[in-house]
C-alpha cells in the first residue's frame, strides 16, 4: 500500500500541531502561539490512521507517512483535552500500525487508570499487532518493532546481514537476541562482535553479561585478544573487539582459533581513512581463514549497506535493508542570534520540518551573543528533570562548557551516587581534579581519552538522570550510547578542524530523545557563525570504502608514496597511503594479486604492481601480511639494523619492574622505533618509555596523574593541573594504547624473524609481548585476564591487591574470583564493587 497524498488542509493542520507543540515544549519565546482546533485534530487524526496503514520503514515514502501519523498521534495528546481516552486510543492504534510498541508502551505508562476500558475494536487490532510482534519465548512483555522484526527474520535465514537504520532503532537489542538464540540452540558457538573504538568495549560487555545472566547462560565474555583456555568443539564464547584487537587475534591464534560469526557494529567506519582499512583487512583475513563465518553489518542511516556485502564477496544468501523510520523523533530548532547594536540577547528561533525552516518566534536571553554562549543556551532551554548533550569540537572545550554551565546551576543537595563518584575522582586521579566539582551538580565532560571507569560511570549517571548535562567530542559518534533529551551543537567538528559531514551529524541527532522513555528529542542547531558544512539538508549518504577511495580516486599520490614512502610512518598528509601501499604489497607477496588485474584498472595500477615485483625483500612474507600499516622498505631497514647488531640480545625487552633496567632498556626500544618508523624529529619518545614503563609496572592512575603534574611543573595552578590531567589522558590512550602498541608489536615481529634466521628459536619464543603489556597497562597475566573479562583497569588494580591474588591467574580464574568474592564489607571504592557486581554471572 502507497502512502496517503498530503492534501492542503492536512499540510496545514500538520504544520500547525507541529509549530505549536515545540512551541509549548519550549519556555519563554515571546510569540503568539496558534492551537490547532478540535475539528482540525479530529480530521488530522483520521488521515493518521490511513497513514499508519503505510508508515513501514521500508521506503522513504513510506517512513515519510509514518513519521507523519507518529507526530499526529503524539502531539495531538497536548491539545483539545487530548489526555482523554478516545484520543489516547485512536494513539494507540496509529502506534500499532506503525510497529513502534516502545512509543505505544510508553504511551500506556503515562495513562491515567481511570480512564476507563478502551473501545473493543480499536483494542482488539492492537492486541493482534502487539501478538504478531511478540518475541516468542523472551517473556510475554517483549514487543519487537516491525523493523526488529525483520531483523530477526533476517539474521535467522540468511548467512550475511547488512542493515542501515536510525540511531535509535534497537540495533543493538536485535543483535543480542540472535546472540542468545545461537548460543541456546547451537552446540557450540564463537561470536565476535566489533566495535569501532575502545570506549565501546565496556558498554557492550557489560550489557551481554547482563543478558547471559538473566538467561541463565555461563558463556565468557573476552575482550583480549587471546585464544580461550581450554578451547573445544562445545565451546561458547563471545568476543568483543576493536579491528585492531581482531587483527591481533588472528595473527596469533593459528590452528587454536575458530570463528562462526563476526558481528560488525557501526560498520560505516570501515570509510575511515586508516581505521576503516585496518577494519577492513582484519575481515578479509577472518573470511580467508573462516570462509563459513556469518556477518552482520549494523550501520546507521546510510544509503547503500549492501556495499559492504559486495566488498567482501557475500551477495549469495545474503540479505540488506534501510530502515527509514525511527521510533524516536527529534525536533530540530535553529537558533540565530538576532544582530543589532550592542550586545544582542534576543534570537529567532526556527523549527526544521523536512527541508523547510519555520518561524517559532523570538525569544529573549538573559545573556548576550558574545563569546563562549552555548553552554548558557544549554542551561537555558534545559527543564528540570532533562538531560542535555553538548557537543564539543574537543576535549579543551567540553572542559571549558561543562565549567560554565556548572557556573550558572546553584548548590543542590548532592545524590550520594554523584557524590561517591567525586569522591572516588578526588581519591583516585587528583583532588582538583575538576571534574569531581562539577558532577556534584550534575555537570560532566566526557571524551574518549577519559579513563573507562570514569567515562563508562558517567553514562550510566547519564541514563539515570542524575548527571543533567554532559559536554562531549566526537566519540559520542562512533557507537557511545548516550542518549539525552537534548542536543546542543554550533558548526560541530569531527575532530578538530574537519567539518562534519551529513551522516555523522544526523548519527549524533538520533541520540536525542530516549527510546521507551520519550516521545520526542531536541536538537537545538546555533549559529552564531557560519557553518562549514549543510549538514542538516539531506540523511542518506553513502558507505565506501577507504581503502578502494584511495586506490582508486587518489591514485597518483599512491603511487608516489609506492615508490619513496614519506619520512615519517606517522605522516598526517601521506598517512594514509603508506597503509594502503601496505596492504597492497601484503596481497601481493602473499597470493600474488595484482591491482592492474582487478575490474577497470588505470595505468597507474600497472606502475604500482612494477614497484612491489621490484622491491628485494628478506624477511618472510607472514611479516609483510601482519604488519600491513607501514611501507615494506621500513620493515626491511629495521630488519637491517637488528642484522647489524653483535649482540641482538641487548635488544630485548624486559620486564617494567626489573629495578634500574626496565626504563633505560624500553627508552632503546623506543629509540630505535623513532628513528626508523615515526622519525618526529624530536625527543617525546624519551617522555614516552618512562610513562610507558609505569603503565606497564600497573602505577596507580594517581601516581601518573601526580608525575605528569610534577614534569609540568603546574606551581598549584588549578587550570594547569586539570590541563595536564587531560594531557596525560590523551598521552595514554593516543600515543601508548595506539602509537607505540602498534609499532611495539611491529618491532617485535621482525626482531623475532632476525632470530629465527640465527637459529635463535627458544629466544623468539620467549620474547615479552610489550604491545599487549602497554594496551592493558599491565605485564601480569592476572591484571590482563581481569581486564579481558570486563573489568576497567583501576578495578583490576585494586581488586588484585585487595585479595592478593597471583600473577599468573587465567581469565576462568579470574572470573571465579569475581563470581565468589564478598563485597558488603570490603574496601573497594563503590564505583569498583559496581563493576565487579555488573561481572558476576551469579546474582550481582
Amino acid at each position: 500500500m502507497t502512502a496517503l497524498p498530503s492534501t492542503e488542509k492536512f499540510a496545514r493542520i500538520y504544520r500547525t500541531l507541529l509549530v505549536a507543540d515545540v512551541q509549548r515544549d519550549l519556555a519563554h519565546i515571546s510569540v503568539s502561539k496558534t492551537f490547532p482546533e478540535e475539528e482540525d485534530l479530529a480530521y488530522a487524526l483520521s488521515v493518521a490512521t490511513r497513514l499508519a496503514l503505510s508508515g513501514s520503514g521500508d521506503t522513504r515514502e513510506n517512513a515519510y507517512a509514518g513519521r507523519q501519523a507518529y507526530e499526529i498521534a503524539i502531539r495531538s495528546l497536548n491539545f483539545a483535552n487530548g489526555s482523554a481516552p478516545c484520543i489516547r486510543e485512536i494513539a494507540s492504534l496509529i502506534l500499532s500500525r506503525i510497529g513502534n510498541f516502545p512509543a505505544l508502551s510508553l504511551l500506556h505508562n503515562q495513562a491515567d487508570s481511570t480512564h476507563g476500558t478502551a473501545e473493543p475494536f480499536l483494542q482488539l487490532e492492537v492486541l493482534a499487532r502487539q501478538f504478531e510482534n511478540r518475541l516468542h519465548g523472551a517473556g510475554s512483555n517483549t514487543v519487537l518493532t516491525d523493523f526488529q522484526v525483520r531483523l530477526i527474520h533476517a539474521l535467522e535465514n540468511k548467512t550475511a546481514v547488512s542493515v542501515s537504520a536510525p540511531t535509535s532503532a534497537g540495533k543493538s537489542f536485535t543483535l543480542e537476541i540472535e546472540l542468545l538464540r545461537r548460543l541456546k540452540h547451537d552446540a557450540s558457538y564463537v561470536a565476535v562482535f566489533l566495535v569501532p573504538t575502545r570506549a565501546l568495549i565496556r558498554q557492550v560487555t557489560f550489557d551481554l553479561v547482563r543478558i547471559l545472566r538473566e538467561e541463565d547462560l555461563s558463556v565468557s565474555v573476552l575482550s583480549a585478544p587471546t585464544v580461550s583456555e581450554n578451547i573445544s568443539d562445545t565451546q561458547k564464547l563471545i568476543y568483543i573487539l576493536t579491528q585492531e584487537r581482531l587483527a591481533s587475534l588472528l595473527e596469533n591464534s593459528e590452528g587454536q582459533l575458530r570463528i562462526d560469526a563476526i558481528m560488525v557494529d557501526e560498520a560505516h567506519e570501515i570509510g575511515e581513512t586508516s581505521r576503516g582499512q585496518t577494519l577492513e583487512r582484519a575481515i578479509s583475513v577472518a573470511l580467508s581463514r573462516f570462509p563459513a563465518i556469518r556477518l552482520f553489518f549494523s550501520s546507521p542511516l546510510r544509503s547503500n549497506p549492501g556495499f559492504l556485502l559486495k566488498l567482501f564477496n557475500r551477495g549469495g544468501d545474503s540479505e540488506d535493508f534501510i530502515e527509514h523510520l525511527s521510533p524516536v523523533s527529534q525536533n530540530v530548532v535553529n537558533i540565530h542570534p538576532i544582530k543589532g547594536k550592542g550586545n544582542t540577547t534576543r534570537a529567532r528561533l526556527e523549527l526544521v520540518i523536512e527541508k523547510e525552516a519555520v518561524s517559532l518566534g523570538t525569544i529573549e536571553m538573559p545573556f548576550a551573543f558574545r563569546g563562549s554562549y552555548i553552554g548558557k543556551i544549554a542551561h537555558f532551554f534545559t527543564k528540570p528533570g532533562d538531560t542535555s548533550i553538548i557537543y564539543c569540537n574537543g576535549a579543551s572545550a567540553a572542559d571549558k562548557t561543562a565549567s560554565e554551565i556548572s557556573e550558572a546551576i546553584l548548590e543542590q543537595e548532592v545524590d550520594p551516587e554523584l557524590f561517591d563518584l567525586a569522591k572516588f575522582l578526588r581519591q583516585e586521579v587528583h583532588p582538583q581534579y575538576r571534574l569531581a566539582s562539577l558532577v556534584l551538580k550534575g555537570v560532566a565532560f566526557h571524551y574518549g581519552n577519559i579513563p573507562q571507569i570514569i567515562r563508562g560511570r558517567l553514562e550510566e549517571l547519564l541514563q539515570e538522570r542524575k548527571i543533567r548535562f554532559v559536554c562531549c567530542t566526537s566519540t559520542l559518534l562512533q557507537g557511545v550510547n548516550l542518549p539525552a533529551k537534548n542536543i546542543f551543537v554550533e558548526d560541530p567538528k569531527k575532530g578538530i578542524g574537519f567539518p562534519m559531514q551529513k551522516g555523522d551529524f544526523w548519527n549524533l541527532v538520533g541520540r536525542a530523545g530516549r527510546l521507551s522513555r520519550e516521545f520526542h528529542g531536541n536538537v537545538f542547531c546555533v549559529f552564531g557563525k557560519k557553518w562549514d558544512n549543510d549538514v542538516i539538508s539531506d540523511k542518506l549518504v553513502a558507505i565506501e570504502s577507504a581503502y578502494e577511495v584511495a586506490t582508486r580516486v587518489r591514485t597518483r599520490e599512491l603511487l608516489q608514496v609506492a615508490k619513496v614512502p614519506p619520512e615519517s610512518s606517522e605522516s598526517k598528509e601521506f598517512g594514509w597511503a603508506e597503509q594502503t601501499y601496505s596492504r597492497i604489497y601484503a596481497d601481493f607477496v602473499s597470493s600474488g594479486k595484482r591491482l592492474a588485474d582487478s575490474p577497470d584498472p588505470k595505468d597507474e595500477f600497472a606502475q604500482i604492481d612494477s614497484v612491489s615485483a621490484a622491491f628485494r625483500k628478506t624477511l618472510p612474507t607472514d611479516v609483510f601480511t601482519r604488519n600491513y600499516y607501514v611501507h615494506p622498505t621500513r620493515l626491511e631497514s629495521l630488519a637491517d639494523f637488528f642484522r647489524a647488531q653483535s649482540d641482538i640480545k641487548v635488544w630485548f625487552p624486559i620486564y617494567p619492574w626489573v629495578p634500574r633496567r626496565s626504563y633505560p632498556r624500553l627508552l632503546s626500544i623506543f629509540a630505535v622505533i623513532e628513528d626508523q618508523l615515526i622519525r618526529s624529529g624530536n625527543q617525546a619518545y624519551e617522555y614516552y618509555a618512562f610513562l610507558a614503563t609505569m603503565w606497564m609496572k600497573g602505577s596507580s592512575l594517581k601516581e601518573l596523574v601526580q608525575n605528569k603534574i610534577e614534569r609540568a611543573k603546574t606551581n598549584g595552578d588549578v587550570d594547569k593541573i586539570n590541563v595536564a590531567i587531560r594531557d596525560l589522558f590523551k598521552d595514554i590512550e593516543s600515543e601508548l594504547r595506539y602509537k607505540y602498541v602498534k609499532y611495539t608489536r611491529l618491532y617485535l615481529d621482525v626482531l623475532r624473524s632476525v632470530l629465527l634466521e640465527r637459529d635463535m628459536k627458544s629466544e623468539a619464543d620467549a620474547l615479552l609481548p610489550i604491545h599487549l603489556f602497554l594496551e592493558y597497562g599491565a605485564a601480569s597475566q592476572t591484571l590482563i585476564s581481569l581486564m579481558s573479562i570486563g573489568l576497567s583497569r583501576t578495578s583490576a588494580l585494586l581488586f588484585k591487591s585487595y585479595l592478593s591474588m597471583s600473577n599468573e591467574l587465567s581469565s576462568s580464574e579470574c572470573q571465579g574470583y569475581i563470581d565468589r568474592v564478598t563485597l558488603d564489607r570490603s574496601s573497594l571504592p563503590a564505583l569498583c564493587q559496581a563493576e565487579i557486581r555488573k561481572l558476576r554471572r551469579g546474582k550481582p
